[in-house]
């Protein structure tokens, strides 16, 4: 227990003293950069963000109590460094949390024992989502990153779509969230119809990445709530929806888009530079195959392979993208900037996710005291319903402008195991994953809209509803027919 505490008291006191006092900041930072100095308060937060992944990745690979308590330092710590600057939404979250946790105090429950349970998924979300952060960096200085950015910027005519469309998809398997401020100005070409489709297509191009990619927040809390589900099949049931959407939006775009062969007036085609889109493509397969390697050989989830494998794959792509260029120093630069300035500039993601890793545990713990399973029982409500109503549900709380990483994670706790529903736990997986992925294109309050929104300077109201809202409405419908049928032939009645 020594161990442990004396951590605790590491973790807390000197990212304290690091936020008040320079000198002390002078002292710990061993080498010189070749960059802008951050600030005392950003150089203890990106300490803090390094004692969160590291603790990530003991969490991904075991679980007791030394663990635990090492999981709720490094989570406190992160928290109570950046709670002040975080967003509001954020903060008010927090709040929620601690009243469940009060809550579950009055109700007789342990809460230092949910405190626990919660820090161990509050570091692994977090530390995922620093992981996938911090892989933009690398990603975004690649030569043919940069070609294919041009790429996207310069497309006209009919051939901008499905260019747009792939170039989409495939970029924003590795820069997830990152990608959206990017093709929302990718796409912002100035005038008229054509930008409409460029955006839808950059849109579509996104949004189905979160269906399958294993860098994505939607599968990975997912399944991070659902451990007995096979993420093979997520993942490959994900990929089958995300190529049938982006060939309706294909097709979509053939029947109703614009009818015209070579762009505006004195616009240049661009040719397709195929080579730099494979060189990205075989990136992204490479970092793939070493994570599915890691799970299985380290028996860890897919979210604690990204934990595991991602930190490393970025200093070896720092380290070969450094060669020529000052060796060693330049890689060092490099890495103190990640971790002392672009992390902690980016850290309102990582915070969200700390924070709904304490409130699904809490959240857990309380729908105990209901009689869900019972009350189902009681109704004659199946499998169907409560499935497609947590479908329908993390859509229309999008439309109102809750994270589907809140709904998704309150509602996985709410409803009963998939065993009880009497439904394979993939199919559950599947039924949430799609509903997240559908509301961040559906809803005009999500960041993939108001950033496409913003790259165009008009309405998120007129990019989800006017340019995208059919296209969602259909996807819904459609998504609900094939998850009625799927659920009613694999159901078996509530136990």
């Amino acid at each position: 227990m020594v161990q442990p505490l004396i951590f605790y008291a590491f973790a807390l006191v000197l990212p304290a003293a690091l936020c008040r006092r320079k000198e002390v900041f002078s002292a710990m930072v061993p080498f010189k950069m070749r960059l802008p100095i951050p600030s005392p308060c950003n150089t203890a937060l990106g300490l803090g963000l390094i004692t969160l992944l590291a603790a990530g990745m003991a969490v991904a690979v075991r679980r007791d109590a030394d663990v635990g308590l090492i999981a709720f330092c490094a989570a406190f710590a992160f928290l109570a460094l950046k709670l002040k600057s975080a967003q509001t939404f954020s903060r008010t979250l927090a709040m929620v949390t601690v009243g469940a946790l009060v809550w579950c105090g009055l109700s007789g429950f342990a809460v230092f024992e949910i405190i626990v349970n919660g820090a161990f998924n509050a570091c692994l979300y977090g530390a995922f989502m620093a992981a996938v952060i911090a892989l933009r960096d690398p990603i975004d200085a690649s030569p043919a990153f940069g070609t294919a950015k041009a790429l996207l910027g310069r497309q006209v005519g009919a051939r901008a779509y499905p260019v747009l469309l792939a170039a989409g998809h495939i970029l924003s398997l590795v820069l997830h969230m990152g990608s959206i401020g990017l093709l929302g100005a990718l796409t912002n070409t100035g005038d008229g119809r054509v930008d409409r489709w460029a955006a839808t297509a950059a849109l579509h191009g996104f949004f189905t990445t979160t269906l399958w990619s294993p860098l994505s927040v939607a599968p990975a809390v997912v399944l991070t709530n659902l451990p007995h589900a096979n993420h093979g099949v997520v993942l490959a049931l994900g990929l089958a929806g995300a190529t049938i959407i982006l060939a309706a939006s294909l097709i979509r775009h053939w029947l109703l888009g614009p009818r015209i062969a070579d762009g505006p007036a004195g616009a240049q085609r661009t040719p397709v530079a195929w080579l730099d889109f494979a060189k990205i493509t075989a990136m992204i397969l490479a970092i793939f195959v070493a994570l599915q390697a890691a799970t299985a050989a380290l028996h860890v989830s897919a979210l604690g392979s990204v934990v595991i494998i991602v930190p490393f794959v970025v200093i070896v792509m720092i380290l070969f993208q450094s060669l020529g260029q000052h060796g060693l120093a330049r890689a060092r630069d490099r890495l103190a900037s990640l971790i002392f300035v672009e992390l902690p500039a980016r850290s309102d993601e990582i915070v969200l996710m700390v924070i709904v890793g304490f409130l699904g545990a809490a959240v857990s713990r309380l729908v105990q005291t209901l009689p869900i399973s019972q009350t189902l029982f009681d109704h004659h409500i199946g499998a169907v319903a409560v499935l497609l109503g947590c479908f329908w549900a993390i859509i229309l709380a999008a439309m109102a402008g809750l994270t589907g990483l809140v709904t998704v994670v309150v509602l996985m706790q709410a409803i009963p195991a998939p065993d009880v529903l009497g439904v394979p736990p993939e199919l559950v997986a599947i039924v949430f994953i799609a509903g997240w992925s559908i509301s961040a294109a559906a809803s005009p309050l999500t960041p993939t809209t108001l950033l496409v929104a913003q790259g165009f300077r008009i309405s998120p109201t007129r990019v989800a509803w006017v340019w995208n809202g059919g296209f969602s409405l259909a996807l819904v419908i459609a998504a609900s027919a094939a998850f009625s049928v799927a659920i009613w032939l694999t159901r078996h009645p509530i136990s």
